[in-house]
């Protein structure tokens, strides 16, 4: 559909109100035509871009009613897991971060360490929280996209705990993220 592929363009330019409107148009006027699931997807996707994160969240949570397997991709199922944090809904978020931990694809649960472990530490649980930030630099190395944060908070919760390994992921980011913004933030924390 023309109101569709006219979505996706706002989406391209980062004009989100307008691919809301158009995507929740074509969810009306296309539905049960497949068009109104994908459509719902990229609203999903609009919505929390725009940070509409209670309206991102009603729609992904939509969207697990019928898809289930929505969990099992990361970028989707990590963008519903953010909005349900930046919302402050710690009560839905937590349990669903212990699942994501478990079972979910490794980026997923690298993501949902790294979130418990802020979780954790708002929560002034720094013992809690640093486990988490380390599984995740130690364990999921592959995960590139997780490996500056993880490092950072590890670092900086180290140093809160007054740990003596702090250092040695502080070096580990110099060596290895000395171009990450997360490196630019831990050098202004420790000084």
């Amino acid at each position: 559909p023309a109101a569709f592929t006219r979505a996706r363009e706002f989406m391209a330019r980062k004009r989100y109100a307008e691919a809301i409107k158009l995507f929740a148009e074509v969810m009306r006027t296309h539905r049960f035509l497949v068009w109104d699931r994908r459509a719902e997807g990229l609203l999903a996707e609009a919505q929390f871009m725009a940070g509409d994160d209670e309206a991102a969240i009603l729609t992904y949570e939509r969207i697990l009613a019928y898809s289930p397997a929505l969990k099992d991709e990361p970028t989707a199922y990590n963008r519903y897991l953010t909005a349900l944090q930046r919302s402050g809904n710690v009560a839905k978020l937590l349990p669903l971060l212990d699942v994501a931990i478990r079972t979910g694809p490794r980026e997923t649960a690298a993501r949902a360490q790294l979130m418990r472990g802020k979780a954790r530490l708002a929560a002034d649980e720094p013992d809690a929280a640093v486990l988490d930030f380390m599984r995740t630099a130690d364990l999921f190395r592959d995960i590139a996209e997780a490996q500056a944060e993880a490092v950072f908070y590890t670092a900086t919760t180290l140093e809160q705990l007054k740990d003596g390994r702090a250092q040695e992921y502080i070096e580990r980011m110099g060596e290895e993220f000395s171009d990450s913004p997360f490196a630019t933030r831990l050098k202004s924390h420790s000084q």
